[in-house]
């Protein structure tokens, strides 16, 4: 069941992406919004997870997209981090989020941290935007819903 979910989730979510990832019209040369993958590799999600959370919790909307984006980065960049409580988070934004955009990006994110073996190739990947990882991510899903569906 939990697979027919993924699979249900994954294609809704490639194909609605385009609707909310935007475009910010800088062509080709943009300055990453991300630090270095080896920063990402450097932190403890513990340490931190307070803080994650309240951005998670903050009544901003960009605020709280903004930690999507990161958390999701960290969680690429180490697969083997977790918590429960972000996860929960995760999962409760996905569907009660005040966007469709954070709804999204929390869907993804849930799935990344359900499921970060899927992710590898992603997590060595470099990202100027979070649309771009989220983007990577959204065509991950559909990649491995079309080799289950065609197996």
């Amino acid at each position: 069941m939990k697979k027919a979910g993924i699979v249900v989730v994954a294609m809704l979510l490639s194909t609605a992406f385009p609707a909310v990832a935007g475009d910010n019209g800088n062509g080709g040369n943009r300055e990453s919004i991300f630090a270095d993958l080896e920063s990402y590799r450097r932190v403890n999600l513990q340490q931190i997870e307070r803080n994650y959370l309240g951005s998670l919790e903050y009544p901003m909307d960009a605020i709280v997209e903004s930690a999507l984006r990161e958390i999701t980065r960290l969680k690429l960049a180490q697969p083997c981090c977790s918590s429960e409580a972000i996860k929960e988070k995760l999962e409760d934004l996905s569907v009660h989020g005040n966007t469709p955009a954070i709804r999204f990006k929390a869907a993804l994110a849930s799935i990344v941290f359900d499921h970060p073996e899927m992710f590898v190739e992603e997590g060595q990947l470099e990202y100027t935007t979070g649309e771009e990882m989220f983007s990577s991510i959204a065509h991950r899903l559909e990649r491995t819903v079309l080799a289950e569906v065609a197996q």
